[in-house]
């Protein structure tokens, strides 16, 4: 088996990324992973993982984890978030909007990707 991204930057203990995850009661509810090895803008993170269970949505839970990674991203220096949505998940793409992020035309050169950012400065 391939060894994952994130289980990657652990075990090297790098810098390149962060991790995080919400568990209640001893269950993992929800993750979100940034990397700071995008190519899609200089200085930037770029969200590659964010998902939190059905069972647990519309508790607050995928705002906190997507704060947490802006927080963290700004204390790596880094000064701008992009994600990417498919263009059929217009929940995400609305909810991503509610948190301030705004699609890139420039950076939505894929027809299947609709590239998000956000500046943190």
């Amino acid at each position: 088996m391939p060894t994952l991204y994130f289980e990657r930057l652990i075990k090297e203990g790098s810098t390149k990324g962060k991790m995080a995850g919400v568990f209640i009661n001893a269950e993992l509810v929800g993750i979100c992973g940034v990397t700071f090895e995008t190519t899609l803008l200089p200085d930037a993170g770029e969200i590659i993982q964010m998902y939190v269970k059905p069972t647990s949505q519309h508790l607050g839970i995928g705002r906190a984890l997507m704060r947490f990674m802006e927080t963290v991203s700004l204390d790596c220096s880094i000064k701008t978030l992009v994600l990417g949505v498919e263009p059929s998940n217009k929940t995400a793409f609305g909810w991503y909007q509610g948190l301030g992020y705004r699609f890139d035309q420039v950076l939505s050169k894929e027809a299947n990707v609709q590239y998000m950012k956000l500046s943190l400065l």
